[in-house]
């Protein structure tokens, strides 16, 4: 199906000249994005002042697209955990005695399975050097989206990587390698394909969902019930990443499904499990892309930042961050009173930006310390509980329990969005 470019309506079209609109795939014809200046502008059902103190808000419909490409998500996020969750043991543990020989225990024994019998020192590196590069690669795969490839065309393309890591770490299921010591091979080289596939689908699938919304400015509609609202961008965007993360976190729980299959049947399919929802995924894909919103790659601002850390670093001193004037160091004005090379590449008004931002992301500075607790624990949980009476229970069922409590109460903050503009 050709794609097209959809003519941008009213005040949308007095802020963005042809050649930004983002192309618009045959199925839908929602217009895209909007820019912040149409507040400023007048439109159809524009809420005044009063409205805007006293109407209760609500969030728009959401495009079915939007539902696809959480499902997307799930099926991602199943396949991620469903194997993430699960190969410390397989890395930890020697093959249980008396097994099947995929790594399954006896029945009824309280053992553990496992497969190559590296030690926790390895299983704990082989888990976090993949975390590493799953959480640090989209920062470089982000700007290549923004600048060069595009989101989808990256999201497609992690998908297939993926598809070629779970294959490999299968592999590393087999008996024959598993009893000879040559399953380590396959494992350990899926294992970083699939972080750096993971990478390349992990920033672009949040941000193509959001590129997908038809509430772009708060607008006063009437509901059958004759009430009066404001349908609110904000409002919209909130529910659908209440579903996104919700739809992530039973993804996760798939990690369940594939312990109990590595004690009770072997790795070959706690492996299996995983790329069986993958499968899928390259389809749905190819067949969302004509129905989606795209936008063409239009720049980043990653190196103006680095930029601007630079100046203020070098000029501004590293133990005067945060102080009063340290940002001023970035100021093209600054910089040129100076007599220093001049900066053309950003204004002013970019360095405000950048301040604002960080700012704003200061709250993120308590995530470290949240991070290695939760780490941490995780990993200590994992090892402690081989030690464990278990019953039948795998030890690593435990970790699955954060993804649990997600379940549980992502519908009931989905539900309390009604009671945000309640009059009490």
């Amino acid at each position: 199906m050709e794609e097209k470019i959809v003519d941008r309506v009213n005040a949308d079209d007095a802020v963005h000249s042809a050649d930004e609109k983002p192309s618009l795939g045959d199925g839908d014809h929602h217009p895209p994005t909007y820019d912040v200046a149409i507040l400023n502008t007048d439109y159809e059902g524009k809420p005044t002042e009063e409205e805007l103190a006293t109407l209760r808000r609500v969030p728009g419909k959401l495009p079915t697209v939007a539902y696809l490409l959480c499902a997307v998500e799930f099926c991602e996020r199943a396949s991620y955990y469903g194997c993430a969750q699960i190969w410390t043991n397989y890395i930890n543990r020697p093959l249980p005695k008396g097994g099947n020989g995929y790594g399954a225990v006896p029945s009824g024994s309280q053992a553990t399975q496992g497969a190559l019998g590296l030690g926790e020192q390895v299983a704990n590196a082989t888990s976090q050097s993949f975390n590493l590069l799953a959480y640090c690669l989209p920062l470089f795969v982000g700007y290549l989206a923004d600048t060069r490839f595009g989101r989808f065309n990256m999201i497609f393309w992690g998908v297939i990587v993926c598809g070629v890591g779970h294959v490999l770490i299968i592999a590393g299921g087999a008996k024959p390698l598993m009893e000879n010591g040559t399953a380590k091979i396959p494992f350990f080289i899926g294992v970083y394909i699939l972080a750096i596939g993971a990478a390349m689908f992990k920033p672009n699938v949040s941000p193509l969902l959001l590129d997908q919304m038809t509430t772009h400015v708060p607008k006063v509609i009437t509901l059958k019930s004759g009430e009066r609202v404001i349908q609110d961008p904000e409002h919209s965007t909130e529910r659908v990443m209440l579903w996104f993360y919700l739809l992530i976190n039973i993804g996760a729980f798939m990690s369940t499904a594939t312990s109990y299959s590595a004690r009770n049947v072997g790795w070959w399919l706690a492996f299996l499990l995983p790329l069986i929802l993958y499968i899928p995924l390259p389809l749905l894909l190819i067949w969302l892309k004509p129905r989606l919103v795209h936008h063409k790659p239009g720049g980043s601002d990653l190196p103006n930042v680095i930029r601007v850390l630079g100046h203020c670093m070098r000029n501004g001193g590293v133990f005067r961050i945060g102080r009063k004037g340290w940002w001023d160091a970035a100021k093209p004005s600054v910089i040129a009173a100076k007599g220093l090379t001049p900066e053309t590449h950003y204004n002013e008004a970019f360095v405000e930006d950048v301040k604002r931002t960080l700012q704003a992301t200061g709250m993120f500075c308590f995530f470290p310390v949240q991070f290695w607790n939760d780490n941490g624990i995780g990993s200590s949980a994992n090892f402690l509980g081989t030690m464990l009476t278990g019953n039948g229970v795998p030890n690593d069922v435990i970790g699955n329990f954060n993804s649990l409590s997600i379940i549980c109460l992502g519908p009931v903050l989905n539900v309390s969005e009604s009671f945000d503009e309640a009059p009490f």
